[in-house]
């Protein structure tokens, strides 16, 4: 079953704080004809995937300080996740690896050439050199900071030096 997204703002309670959580999708642009999105209106669709409602929310939240991200659905599992990248044809996943029942990489099997591209999310250094093996375009460990974040949508495109983060040097 997909979690459907609300666009009010609510108050969610982690173990040791309150996070304030906006999960209002940026407006949607026409992306242009050639598919490179950097120096257009074009929106990168996000997928979010992780089977803790509180990391999906906390990405949520982190995405939305760019205007250039929609959040087109999140999945808690691996099966929502396949369902959601065929319904919803996201530009990228950001994916956790260690899920119930099956993980991130045997996702990735199964859909081969076919899968979007990848960040992964992770509280695990582990499997690093795995996911760049799998294509990966970044490789975030949890929990994440709005800096490394924008530079993982820096490396897609997604984002250019304008909409760095304030203090944010050039990721490359």
């Amino acid at each position: 079953r997909l979690t459907p997204l609300r666009g009010d703002k609510h108050r969610i309670r982690a173990t040791a704080a309150a996070v304030w959580c906006s999960s209002k999708p940026a407006p949607r642009s026409i992306a242009s004809e050639s598919g490179d999105c950097r120096g257009t209106a074009a929106v990168m669709r996000v997928l979010v995937v992780d089977d803790e409602p509180l990391a999906r929310r906390e990405l949520r939240r982190l995405l939305g300080a760019f205007p250039g991200i929609q959040i087109v659905g999140e999945a808690g599992n691996i099966d929502d996740a396949r369902l959601s990248i065929e319904n919803l044809s996201p530009d990228v996943v950001f994916l956790d690896i260690q899920m119930p029942e099956e993980s991130g990489f045997e996702m990735l099997d199964i859909l081969g050439k076919d899968s979007p591209r990848i960040i992964f999310t992770t509280a695990y250094d582990a499997y690093a050199l795995r996911a760049f093996e799998f294509g990966a375009v970044d490789y975030l460990l949890k929990p994440i900071v709005e800096k490394r974040l924008a530079v993982a949508l820096h490396r897609l495109g997604a984002v250019d030096d304008s909409d760095q983060i304030a203090g944010e040097t050039d990721p490359s």
